[in-house]
């Protein structure tokens, strides 16, 4: 992976953290926190992420996409990826025809690669993608714009978006905007900043 990192940087930057940067995670963790202290009116935070996107991937999508940008890795990938895998576990045995495999050095960049189309279209104030983890960060009508956007661009890679977490951070009518979240992501959680 190595040789490759400064070319995924340039590629993935700036909607992808997660692949080439040195405590990206940390970084990441550290903007935001910094971002939702500081005085903003009538702006959310958003947590999503693509739902077991390392196992779902479709790995036409992988082929694709690592064809185009990883051209020097693509007869490793094609050779590792364009046919079923078969696990095996005891005396059972699993046929294996979607994702990219645990351990493979090449996986996170992968995905990240699969579903940059997707996430590279979406922009706002904040907005701080790791991997699969994404917070988006505004006013509630652009923040969940964005993530309708985000969950119809996954759908059409056959992959769910799992919105998890909504902060309700400087919302003056913070039951509306709550309403407006529930109507869209039912399974979402409101939380309230801790300090």
């Amino acid at each position: 992976m190595r040789p490759f990192i400064p070319r995924l940087r340039e590629l993935l930057l700036p909607s992808q953290v997660g692949i080439g940067i040195p405590l990206a995670c940390e970084a990441a963790v550290h903007a935001t926190r910094y971002f939702m202290d500081q005085p903003h009116s009538e702006n959310v935070l958003l947590k999503l992420d693509v739902k077991n996107v390392f196992n779902s991937i479709r790995r036409d999508t992988v082929l694709q996409e690592a064809q185009k940008h990883l051209p020097e890795t693509h007869p490793f990938v094609w050779d590792y990826y364009s046919s079923k895998t078969t696990c095996f576990h005891g005396n059972g045995s699993l046929d294996s025809a979607t994702g990219v495999q645990q351990g493979d050095p090449l996986g996170p960049a992968l995905v990240a690669l699969a579903i940059h189309e997707v996430t590279s279209k979406v922009t706002a104030d904040l907005n701080v993608l790791y991997l699969n983890d994404r917070c988006v960060s505004g006013d509630p009508q652009t923040v969940l714009g964005k993530a309708t956007t985000i969950r119809i661009g996954l759908f059409s890679l056959d992959l769910e978006i799992n919105v998890s977490k909504f902060l309700n951070h400087t919302i003056t009518n913070k039951h509306q905007a709550s309403k407006l979240f529930q109507d869209q992501f039912p399974s979402i959680s409101t939380t309230e900043p801790s300090h």
